[in-house]
């Protein structure tokens, strides 16, 4: 059963990083080279400073790729990468559905981007995979992450670890 899987939002976003980037720089930079009025050449370089702050706020919420799957409800498969069209790294983990103990959620960036990570026991110690973005995921498919979390950890079953 897959849970999540947003591969069209985050080609929407990689496609949106490349347009404000380049129109951005190429409305910041045309307007000395061609001979504009003054009020086109300042309503140029707003509207590629407006563009720009777009790409900074992509970067700052850091959308990434995610995949979940379960498989015989015994294990999640997760599968990730960052959605900025350069220098991805493709990650995957698997875990036992009966090993994780527990599982955070924080809200960053003024509650603009919402992270999950999941705590799992091991023979000595408590095992903490790395935390992912929810910020490109829908909010339909984060409910029903969250529901499929709390079925299979109640919150009264949790260990706090």
């Amino acid at each position: 059963m897959i849970l999540i899987d947003n591969k069209i939002q985050v080609a929407k976003i990689r496609m949106a990083y490349i347009v404000t980037l380049s129109i951005g720089l190429i409305l910041l930079v045309l307007p000395p080279l061609i001979d504009f009025t003054k009020f086109e050449s300042l309503m140029s370089q707003i509207t590629g400073a407006l563009l720009l702050m777009i790409f900074i706020y992509l970067l700052l919420i850091k959308p990434e790729y995610l995949y979940f799957s379960v498989e015989n409800n015994t294990k999640l498969t997760i599968r990730y990468y960052q959605a900025f069209p350069a220098f991805r790294k493709y990650k995957a983990f698997e875990i036992k559905i009966a090993s994780i103990q527990d599982f955070e959620v924080k809200n960053s960036l003024f509650n603009r981007v919402k992270m999950i990570r999941f705590l799992v026991s091991t023979k000595n110690k408590v095992g903490k995979y790395p935390w992912l973005s929810l910020s490109a995921v829908p909010k339909k498919d984060i409910d029903s992450l969250m529901n499929f979390l709390n079925k299979i950890l109640p919150p009264d079953k949790r260990k706090k670890l």
